[in-house]
């Protein structure tokens, strides 16, 4: 009785994959694709900068002129992969905000960035393309890196906590869990696009190649120690008789 009823929750599980993986990436490939055709097609028009001169010669590389068209979904699809990497560490290390209300988390995080956008943008106020890619570089790599900080001491203890909850989910509570399943899936897609947006300003403003690949290392350098926390998590698992 208990195999048949993991074989049907694993067959559930099964037939949904393609349903958050599709909402997650589905429109972030189409904006990835504009954008990397984007960053190509002016690094070609200009070759002012180092920089611009690596886009234009990616641009003659992939043929994106005309028949190298066919290879700009693929593009857009590991760009927005690529792009996604301080989502994955937010998502790993979301314990962090255990304790943080949601109107804390509004108001000093999303109303002070939409007011930084405001002001910069609509305002007689100046500040250098370059100078600001480095911030907005900077706060995005400091806010992961408070992530995994304050996730450090609960992390194990919620995800147990979670995966307990989630395996009794029936009824009501199953439902729930898949509303907010899904509104996060629809959120991150949304994310996803808004930091394909951050990450292409940032890489265009680059003023050399080693300042190039300097961003990239950077961007997804805190995503690549999340392998560290599954590993962790998998050692709890090993260690601990409850789990």
């Amino acid at each position: 009785m208990s195999d048949d009823k993991n074989k049907t929750l694993a067959e559930a599980a099964d037939s949904k994959w393609w349903d958050f993986y599709l909402i997650r990436y589905a429109m972030g490939t189409v904006v990835g694709s504009l954008l990397v055709f984007f960053m190509l097609h002016l690094g070609m028009k200009s070759t002012s900068t180092e920089t611009a001169k690596i886009f234009s010669d990616l641009y003659k590389l992939f043929g994106l002129g005309g028949y190298g068209l066919w290879i700009l979904p693929l593009l857009g699809l590991s760009y927005c992969y690529l792009a996604s990497a301080p989502i994955l560490v937010i998502h790993a290390c979301r314990s962090a905000f255990l304790g943080v209300k949601e109107k804390t988390m509004f108001f000093f995080i999303v109303i002070p960035a939409i007011f930084f956008v405001l002001i910069f943008n609509f305002s007689s106020i100046s500040i250098p393309a370059y100078a600001a890619s480095v911030l907005i570089l900077l706060a995005i790599i400091v806010i992961q890196l408070l992530c995994i900080y304050l996730s450090i001491d609960n992390r194990r203890g919620y995800y147990k906590r979670l995966c307990d909850k989630r395996a009794g989910a029936t009824g009501g509570s199953k439902e729930y869990v898949e509303s907010y399943k899904h509104l996060r899936e629809h959120g991150n897609a949304f994310m996803i696009v808004m930091m394909e947006i951050i990450l292409t300003v940032i890489l265009y403003n680059a003023t050399s190649y080693m300042c190039l690949i300097a961003v990239i290392i950077a961007w997804i350098s805190p995503a690549a120690y999340v392998w560290f926390v599954g590993s962790y998590l998998e050692k709890n698992f090993c260690e601990d008789q409850k789990l």
